[in-house]
């Protein structure tokens, strides 16, 4: 029994293998349940994705300890940054709820916005607004009144 049981826990990587999320990927070489394509690292993008949100979310952390509940938290940009992929590094769906993980909240909401467009109606006691540098040297973010 304790056989079976360090055989279950300890997967083969190949194509017998009772687990179907390990197999042979290119090259013969065994992979474990993520999809990279030949020539791509990891890193080539998820990271270089999580590098400008990361920057932005501690900014806003420092400037902003702590938010009641049900508060909104605006983002907003003039232009789009190509060199630290902002907004595009955040998409619609990621800003909202790295919002709420980052305060550990989930009652509240968070939304970009670009300086033309209007921002969501909101209640103004409880809406905290961060304004995008693009023209920084670095990634820079900045807590406004409005």
């Amino acid at each position: 029994m304790g056989e079976d049981r360090n055989r279950l826990s300890t997967p083969t990587p190949n194509a017998q293998s009772p687990n179907p999320a390990f197999g042979i990927g290119a090259n013969n070489r065994p992979c474990g349940g993520c999809l990279i394509s030949p020539g791509r690292s990891p890193r080539s993008y998820w990271t270089r994705m999580a590098e400008p949100n990361t920057a932005i979310l501690s900014q806003m952390k420092a400037e902003q300890p702590a938010v009641s509940s049900n508060a909104t938290i605006i983002l907003r940009y003039r232009q789009a940054d190509r060199v630290h992929r902002f907004p595009d590094s955040f998409q619609d769906w990621t800003f909202p709820s790295a919002v709420q993980l980052l305060y550990a909240n989930p009652t509240l909401y968070g939304v970009i916005v670009n300086e033309p467009e209007p921002a969501p109606v909101t209640n103004p006691a409880s809406t905290i607004y961060f304004t995008y540098v693009a023209d920084a040297e670095t990634l820079t973010i900045r807590k406004t009144m409005v």
